[in-house]
């Protein structure tokens, strides 16, 4: 399974060209304010960002700056993603009892 997360300070973002074309694949207008409501490892995502490469990266100002990953990970792991000021990274879910 694959997933795209964000390696670098900041947040998930996508370029203006990438968000552009994700929302005439979805049929749904997407901006970054927005972005988060696709799940990650999305299909139509994950196709965008391979698509444009380097240039699906988020860079308008500081706030949207991103490097986007896609990382894969074998099918049917439960999995969440994680992230320390912005730099994501994707975990296994684990049990927990309290």
């Amino acid at each position: 399974m694959k997933i795209a997360i964000n390696t670098i300070y900041g947040g998930f973002g996508l370029s203006t060209v990438a968000l552009h074309e994700l929302s005439t694949l979805k049929g749904k207008k997407y901006d970054n304010e927005n972005i988060n409501k696709i799940q990650r490892n999305d299909s139509d995502l994950i196709k965008v960002i391979e698509k444009y490469g380097n240039d699906a990266n988020g860079a308008e100002d500081d706030w949207d700056k991103s490097k986007i990953k896609i990382v894969e990970i074998p099918e049917g792991v439960e999995w969440e993603i994680s992230n320390d000021s912005g730099i994501e990274y994707v975990r296994e879910v684990s049990r927990t009892w309290m």
